[in-house]
C-alpha cells in the first residue's frame, strides 16, 4: 500500500515538472515573440554626462552633480546657467547631510570664485549659500580656508547693487553667529572689516535689512573683549546712534533691537561706557524702553543697565529714563524686569537718583528693588516718602 502511494507522488511530481518547464518555454517564446513585433526604437543610452546640463540628479549624486556644475569655469556656463545651479545648489541644502556632502566636495573655493561674478544674481545666490555652509563648524572651517571673510569683506560690501550687498552681510551674519566664526571675522581683511561695515551703515542706498544683517555681525563679534576693544576703535558707538537717528530705524524694530545689542555689549567694559555716554546713548537708549517690541525693550534696558554702573552715567540714566524704567517693572518678560531693576539700583548709588527713584516706586516695589530701605535715613528716601 505504502508503495502504491509513493509510486503515485512520483508520477505526479514528474508531470508538473514537464508542466513547468513547458510553461517557462511558453513565456520564454511570448516575450521572444513580443519583442519582434515590438522592437525598441529608442536611441540608446547616452554614455556620457552632459557635463553642462542643469538637473538635480538622482540620489547621492545630486549634490556632487551640482557642485561640479558650480565648479566649471566661466566660459562652460551662460551667467542664467550658473545663477540656476547655485540656486538648485541652495536648494538641496536643507539638512546637515547635504551640506556635508557639499563641503567635502570643497564647494567653497568655486562660491568664493562666483563672488566675482559679472551677474548680479550668481553674486547674490553665492553669499546665499555661503550663509548656508555657515551655520556648519566644518562648512565655516572650509569657507575659511578658502579665504571667503575676506573676499567678502573687501568686494562685497560695498557691491554696487544693494542686493547683494544685502546677501554678504547676512553671510557675515550667520558666520559670527559662532564664536570661532566671530573671532576670524575680527581678524579677516587685516582688521577692518568693522571700518568697512560702518561705511556700509552710513550709507543711504544701502537696504535696511542689509543693515540690520551688519548690526547682527557686530553683536556676535563684540561678544568678547577683543570684539569689544575693536568696536570702540572704530568708533562704534558713534556709527550706531548715526543709524538709529534714521527714519529706516524707526520703521524697523529688528534694526532698533540689533543697535541696542551692540551698545549693551560696548558698555560692558569701563572705556565702553564711556564712549557710549559721550556719543549720547542713554538719550537714545530711553525713549525704547517704551517700545511694543519686547526685543527692542530687552536689549535697551540691557544698554542702560550696563551703563550705569559707571559713575558719570548714573545721574544721566535717571535723569532720562526714570519714568520709563519704573513703568517696566510691571512688564510681562522677566529679562525686561531684571535689566530695570539693576539700572535703577545702578543709578541710585548716588543719594540724588535714589531720591528721585524711590518715591515714585510702589510700596512691593520697593521692597524688590531696595529690600534693606527700611534701615535707610529718612533724607535718603525723598522728599515725598
Amino acid at each position: 500500500m505504502c508503495q502504491r502511494i509513493l509510486l503515485c507522488q512520483k508520477r505526479q511530481f514528474q508531470t508538473m515538472s514537464r508542466t513547468q518547464n513547458q510553461s517557462h518555454a511558453t513565456r520564454f517564446y511570448d516575450g521572444q515573440a513580443l519583442q519582434e513585433r515590438h522592437p525598441d526604437l529608442s536611441e540608446p543610452f547616452h554614455g556620457d554626462v552632459v557635463k553642462d546640463e542643469i538637473a538635480i540628479a538622482f540620489g547621492r549624486r545630486h549634490v556632487h552633480k551640482l557642485v561640479e556644475l558650480v565648479s566649471l569655469p566661466k566660459e562652460d556656463l551662460t551667467p542664467e546657467k550658473r545663477a540656476t545651479a547655485l540656486r538648485y545648489l541652495l536648494g538641496v541644502l536643507t539638512n546637515q547631510e547635504s551640506k556635508a556632502e557639499a563641503i567635502g566636495t570643497n564647494v567653497a573655493a568655486p562660491l568664493v570664485v562666483h563672488i566675482t561674478d559679472d551677474s548680479d544674481d550668481v553674486r547674490r545666490i553665492a553669499c546665499e549659500v555661503m550663509a548656508s555652509l555657515a551655520t556648519s563648524r566644518d562648512g565655516r572651517t572650509s569657507l575659511i580656508a578658502a579665504d571667503a571673510v575676506t573676499a567678502t569683506a573687501m568686494k562685497m560690501l560695498k557691491d554696487r547693487n544693494p542686493e547683494v550687498r544685502g546677501a554678504a552681510c547676512s553671510f557675515l551674519a550667520a558666520f559670527s553667529s559662532a564664536h570661532d566664526g566671530a573671532r576670524h571675522v575680527l581678524e579677516a581683511a587685516d582688521g577692518s572689516v568693522f571700518e568697512k561695515i560702518v561705511k556700509l551703515l552710513d550709507d543711504d542706498a544701502t537696504p535696511t535689512s542689509a543693515k540690520t544683517s551688519a548690526c547682527e555681525t557686530l553683536g556676535g563679534c563684540t561678544l568678547t573683549d577683543e570684539g569689544v576693544h575693536a568696536g570702540l576703535e572704530a568708533r562704534l558707538p558713534k556709527a550706531l546712534l548715526r543709524v538709529l537717528d534714521r527714519e529706516e530705524a524707526r520703521m524697523s524694530s529688528e534694526l532698533r533691537t540689533q543697535v541696542a545689542r551692540v551698545l549693551k555689549n560696548l558698555c560692558q567694559v569701563e572705556i565702553g561706557r564711556t564712549q557710549c555716554l559721550v556719543a549720547g546713548a542713554v538719550k537714545a537708549m530711553a525713549p525704547l524702553l517704551r517700545n511694543t517690541d519686547a526685543d527692542v525693550r530687552l536689549q535697551a534696558s540691557g544698554c542702560l543697565q550696563a551703563i550705569a554702573l559707571e559713575r558719570d552715567a548714573k545721574m544721566p540714566v535717571c535723569e532720562a529714563a526714570r519714568v520709563n524704567l519704573v513703568m517696566l517693572l510691571r512688564d510681562p518678560v522677566v529679562g525686561v524686569v531684571q535689566n530695570a531693576v539693576a539700572a535703577i539700583r545702578a543709578s541710585s548709588d548716588l543719594p540724588d537718583a535714589r531720591r528721585k527713584f524711590f518715591p515714585m516706586l510702589a510700596p512691593k516695589d520697593k521692597d524688590h528693588v531696595f529690600p534693606n530701605h527700611h534701615t535707610w535715613s529718612r533724607d535718603l528716601r525723598g522728599p515725598l516718602f
